[in-house]
């Protein structure tokens, strides 16, 4: 099993690589592209961040995979990842032009496969060591941080990457509750990475992670 996990974190990897690659260089050809916008999506550092974390878990021996360090990233990647999917299916379906997601093999990479297959692999191919709820308030400080910098960025460079965070087409109030049910979807997240791997404590020796 441990070779088939990492045959597919590296197919996976490769994929969600070229599928980036793919939606910079189109967007660059065909759609005047600016680098910093398409890099100030959260869709594409959350892809970033799985396809790193995907190789890498492709490459470490079974006892780095299983550092307690590595797999703290890994959660955490995996939790932004699949609420990347998430807000995706909810909030953004219909809207790739504006998401610059035109190319519908590399909108479905980035948007479903990639958070489907983080999901699973986190399930499939569990950390040996338990996460502490106290680790997942940690993970949402990248979040809170990418808010901020939107926010920041935004009236300087009169560009907002989400209609949902554009204070320009609804008012801060709107941007507030948006950011307040996304912070609580992120938790959601997380507890489910976390939470996932404490059910299956019963079933195997685990060091908890403090």
């Amino acid at each position: 099993m441990e070779k088939v996990a990492r045959g597919l974190r590296l197919v996976l990897s490769i994929m969600g690589l070229i599928a980036i690659i793919t939606q910079m260089t189109h967007g660059l050809r065909y759609n005047g592209l600016v680098l910093s916008n398409f890099f100030s999506f959260f869709t594409i550092q959350s892809n970033i961040l799985i396809v790193g974390v995907l190789l890498i878990g492709a490459m470490l021996s079974t006892k780095q995979f299983h550092s307690p360090q590595f797999q703290l990233f890994r959660g955490a990647v995996t939790t932004y990842i699949m609420t990347t999917g998430i807000v995706y299916f909810l909030f953004l379906r219909g809207m790739e032009a504006e998401l610059q997601t035109t190319i519908p093999w590399v909108n479905f990479i980035l948007h479903t496969l990639l958070p489907l297959y983080a999901l699973f692999d986190w399930l499939a191919f569990p950390s040996r060591n338990l996460i502490s709820f106290r680790r997942m308030w940690l993970w949402i400080l990248y979040p809170l941080a990418y808010l901020v910098y939107t926010l920041l960025r935004g009236p300087l460079v009169d560009w907002y990457p989400y209609p949902f965070l554009d204070p320009r087409i609804s008012g801060y109030g709107q941007v507030l509750i948006s950011s307040i049910f996304i912070t609580v979807l992120i938790l959601l997240c997380s507890l489910t990475v976390v939470g996932s791997r404490k059910l299956r404590a019963a079933s195997t020796a685990s060091v908890e992670v403090e």
